[in-house]
Formats: structure tokens, C-alpha cells, sequence
């Protein structure tokens, strides 16, 4: 399927879910809109370049929860060999030990962050141990945090990725709301949800992940109420944000096969003119020019070297170079048609339709075929 055929068929897509009338309507088009998208793999670059665009928005957050996850296992790993080696019996000490190795091993779940929550373990297995031994170990309890005396102030230190992490979440929750990448995300996970929520139900029983499985029974159940019984609200799914996503994606997806098809024509025609037999040469096919021609002389001036075939031209520079035109509204008005006639010609010639931008004021080669 070519480009234009791609988006006309995307654009009835879309323009199903803008005019359905009832929430049951609109979100099945969206299903027909995403299983559109992946199984036509000419848009299969539509998912290395969200995927892309994702990497870079989210590169310094992943990084800092990288390096949050070292600072903190490093911490566990101190903490443990220190309470062992002193035969600290302190219960609540033991316990919060006990509860980040289950979190490394897999072994305990949380609706909540994976990095705060075990932060949060970490510098409470440490408060444990200050007020249970005091300041007997004062100089272990300096390696990870300043406090007085009383311990009523603590300043954590243990782990500067964390705050680092925390501090780049609220804006990352900002940034990825104007993101194509986010919009496809939440529309491709309503459409696995959809086309998949039985299979996905079983696997989370099986692997016995409680919050999995209790979160897709809502989405189910929200699924069910789309489809079922318009009238009832919908607990999660709603549909105004839908459309939102769904407008950021299209519109990501026309400008990006618009600008493959672009592409594509620049690598589809190779172009040069010979000024000294005045043809036009695109490909194999030729344009002969009178070389006495206005047309002629046109194309050898903005066609003569790299700076001038890059040039916006005005027109009074146009005239200045090839010939003295003294009546202005003449002069613009040959060089306007010039151009004009250019292009039609090349366009019944050689299949280029827009080798020249032709403005009112300016002149200039299309950029697409400048590459």
C-alpha cells in the first residue's frame, strides 16, 4: 500500500471515531485504528520511531533509577552484613530486611514505586537500628546519613539517585502527557486489554501476582460496561482522554508518512541541468529548452552551483541577472509564470510536479530534492 493510500485509509479511521456516536462505537474504532496500524508493516517504522522518541524523554530518569537501584542494593548489602556480624536482634530491624530481600527476589508486590518503596524500607531498618542501639554505632550510621544527637533529624544520604529519580518523576508525568510515545502506550494497552484481558488474567493467576490480577478484574469490568451499558460510568477507561491520545497519534502518524513519502521521492528522482544544451535531465527522462528561452536561462542561474541552487531567489534578483526588466508588475509577472511553466513541464515529462516553489515574491528549489 502506498503513502497516500496509507493515509486515506488512516484518515477514514480516525474520522470513524471523531463522529461515533455513542462510547461503545468509539472505542471499537480505536481497536480498528491500532490493529490497522500493526498489521500494515509499511507503519511498522511508526514503532522505532515512538520507541526513539521515548528513549530520549525518558534517558535521564532511567538512569538515575539505574544507578538508585545499585545505591540502594549497596546499602541493603552494608545494613545486612552489619547486623549480622553484631547480632542485631532489634524485630523491626530484622523485618524491613527481610521485606527488601523479598522485593529483590520477586517475592512481595507493590501498587507503588519500586524505588521509593524500597528507600523507604531501607531508612526505616536504619531508624530501627539508631533507636535500638543508640549511638553506639554512630560512626556505621554517618556512612548513611547526618542526624543530632536525639535523632529527631535525619538527613539521608545514602543514595542521591533516588532524590534524584523523585525529583525527575512529577516532571516526566508532565512531559509524557504531550508525547505521541505515551498516546500509543495507553491506546496499545487498551487494545491488548481488549483483544487479550482472558489470556492476560490467566497469566497473572498463574504467576499469583495479586495487584496484576485484581487490576485487570477492573479493567474487565470496565471493558464489559464499554460494551455493554452505555449509560454506566466507566471506573478508569475514560473517553475524553482517549481522544486526546488518539488525536496525538494520528497526527504524529500522517507527519511521519508524509515525511517518508518525501523521502522517498528524493531518493525516487536524480536531477541535473546542462546548461550549455539547456536540458533538464530527471532520471532518464529528458526536458529540451530553446536555450535563448527565459526558462533556459532561469534554470541555468539557480541551478549554477551549490549556493545558488540552495538560494531562495527573489525576483528583482532573478531579473537583475538575466535581463533588464524596468516595469515591475511585468517582471514579476514573467518570472511567476516562468517558474509555473517549469513545473508543469516537468511535471508532463518527467513525473516531478514541485521542483520549484513558486511564491509571488520568490523563487526556489523544492528542498526534498536538495538531499
Amino acid at each position: 500500500m502506498d503513502a497516500e493510500a496509507l493515509l486515506s485509509k488512516l484518515e477514514n479511521l480516525y474520522f470513524k471515531t471523531r463522529i461515533s456516536s455513542t462510547r461503545k462505537a468509539f472505542f471499537l474504532s480505536i481497536v480498528n485504528y491500532i490493529d490497522f496500524v500493526y498489521k500494515k508493516k509499511e507503519l511498522n517504522f511508526i514503532f522505532n520511531l515512538l520507541e526513539k522518541q521515548k528513549q530520549e524523554d525518558l534517558k535521564e530518569i532511567d538512569e538515575a533509577r539505574k544507578n538508585a537501584f545499585v545505591e540502594l542494593r549497596k546499602a541493603f548489602n552494608k545494613i545486612k552484613s552489619f547486623v549480622e556480624k553484631k547480632k542485631i536482634k532489634n524485630e523491626g530491624v530484622l523485618y524491613e530486611l527481610k521485606e527488601f530481600n523479598a522485593f529483590e527476589k520477586g517475592t512481595a508486590q507493590t501498587t507503588g514505586d519500586e524505588i521509593e518503596v524500597r528507600y523507604s524500607i531501607l531508612t526505616r531498618s536504619l531508624y530501627y537500628l539508631m533507636r535500638s542501639e543508640g549511638l553506639k554505632y554512630k560512626n556505621f550510621y554517618q556512612k548513611f546519613a547526618k542526624f543530632t544527637d536525639d535523632f529527631k533529624n535525619i538527613e539521608w544520604s545514602f543514595s542521591p539517585n533516588v532524590y534524584k529519580y523523585l525529583d525527575l518523576l512529577p516532571k516526566i508525568g508532565r512531559i509524557k502527557e504531550s508525547r505521541p510515545w505515551f498516546s500509543f502506550d495507553k491506546l496499545n494497552n487498551f487494545y491488548i486489554y481488549f483483544m487479550k484481558i482472558e489470556d492476560l488474567q490467566k497469566e497473572a493467576r498463574e504467576k499469583l501476582d495479586y495487584f496484576e490480577t485484581i487490576g485487570l478484574a477492573l479493567l474487565k469490568e470496565d471493558i464489559n460496561t464499554i460494551i455493554n451499558k452505555e449509560e454506566e460510568p466507566t471506573k478508569f477507561v475514560k473517553i475524553n482522554d482517549y481522544k486526546y491520545y488518539l488525536d496525538l497519534l494520528h497526527f504524529f502518524i500522517k507527519e511521519a508518512v508524509f515525511e517518508l513519502k518525501k523521502q522517498k521521492e528524493v531518493k525516487k528522482y536524480k536531477w541535473e541541468y546542462d546548461p550549455n544544451n539547456a536540458v533538464f535531465t530527471v532520471n532518464s527522462k529528458k526536458v529540451n529548452l530553446r536555450k535563448e528561452s527565459f526558462r533556459a536561462k532561469m534554470l541555468e542561474l539557480i541551478t549554477k552551483n551549490q549556493k545558488n541552487i540552495k538560494k531562495i531567489w527573489y525576483w528583482d534578483e532573478i531579473a537583475e541577472k538575466i535581463e533588464k526588466l524596468k516595469d515591475e508588475e511585468k517582471l514579476k509577472n514573467k518570472i511567476y509564470e516562468t517558474g509555473r511553466d517549469i513545473n508543469e513541464i516537468n511535471a508532463s515529462k518527467t513525473g516531478i510536479t514541485n521542483f520549484l516553489i513558486v511564491k509571488t515574491q520568490t523563487i526556489q528549489i523544492n528542498p526534498v530534492y536538495l538531499e
